[in-house]
């Protein structure tokens, strides 16, 4: 899923020229960013283009014996994943300085007009970031690609199951029962809600060794128009947390897929590789360029457990 986002300097100081010279207070309204998702920010990347994700196996479990050869070779199910896509994006600004030194009162006025225009880069990238992360969840249902080696060509399509049927006749206390379930089988290692393909018989095959999630990296991502429905005391008593404790682990989204997901919070995420603001002054028309780069790289690891339930039939 890709996002194309403009931006603009919506300020048009010919426009409202004679109306700020009459005015004799003048308040800056900035945008605002939220984005409930910056905690999934793992870093930056200075030096290099592909991130290598190194999965070990588990040793098997073999009898013991007095005559075992000290010199046998085992070997055990080590994988490694590549993710290689960035995407670079420019954030533009145009500030005309000597007509933003026309309607403001003085240079401390004016230094504070350029840090809220600037401050706006910010702002956008927030926004931006927060759609992109968003529209890595609907890929757990639509189908998420990956790459096996450092190929690019090479890619396979993993497929994860949902943790609930939900119809108009699903209570809020079977979708809290069936929450508190699926949050329980994370914790065990196998390979239930882990990413598969199907053979040519339809069966799954799984494509990583089974696994177990940290509890504390377990993350239940709402619509806030569910959130809303449910009592929050009442999960917090099913999980044994104190409100405050359940909260933490819910994070409320706007998505529009009316969409529960439930996630390992420790593989998905973004990459930073350049978070760059370049400045180039025009002088013979008044006015100064600012480019603000950022270059990313969005990603759900499959050799971890995902699921998601459709509440659609309960919004």
């Amino acid at each position: 899923m890709s996002y194309t986002v403009e931006f603009t300097n919506n300020l048009s100081v010919a426009d409202v020229n004679k109306a700020l010279r009459k005015v004799g207070l003048t308040v800056l309204n900035s945008p605002r960013a939220n984005n409930p998702l910056s905690f999934l920010y793992k870093g930056s990347v200075e030096y290099g283009d592909i991130i290598e994700d190194l999965i070990f196996g588990k040793p098997q479990v073999i009898n013991f014996n007095d005559n075992a050869n000290p010199f046998t070779k085992y070997t055990k199910n080590d994988q490694a994943l590549y993710k290689t896509e960035w995407e670079k994006k420019t954030i533009p600004l145009t500030i005309e300085d000597t007509k933003i030194k026309k309607v403001v009162r003085n240079q401390a006025s004016y230094e504070q007009f350029i840090s809220e225009q600037l401050a706006t880069l910010v702002v956008s990238e927030e926004h931006y970031v927060y759609q992109k992360l968003k529209g890595l969840l609907p890929l757990l249902k639509t189908g998420l690609e990956i790459h096996k080696n450092d190929d690019s060509n090479d890619k396979i399509t993993l497929t994860f199951d949902d943790f609930a049927t939900i119809t108009a006749d699903t209570t809020i206390d079977e979708l809290i029962e069936a929450i508190k379930n699926t949050v329980d089988e994370f914790v065990f290692v196998n390979n239930n809600y882990m990413g598969y393909t199907l053979d040519d018989d339809n069966e799954k095959v799984y494509r990583f060794e089974d696994n177990a999630v940290k509890l504390d990296n377990i993350r239940i991502m709402m619509p806030y128009k569910l959130i809303n429905k449910i009592d929050v005391v009442k999960l917090a008593d099913v999980f044994n947390l104190s409100k405050v404790d359940m909260m933490a682990k819910i994070v409320k989204l706007d998505n529009d897929d009316n969409t529960i997901y439930i996630v390992d919070s420790e593989n998905i995420g973004y990459y930073s590789r350049q978070r760059d603001l370049k400045t180039q002054e025009n002088k013979a028309s008044d006015y100064t360029n600012h480019f603000y780069k950022i270059d990313n790289q969005y990603f759900i690891n499959p050799f971890s457990k995902f699921t998601y339930a459709d509440c659609s039939a309960m919004l």
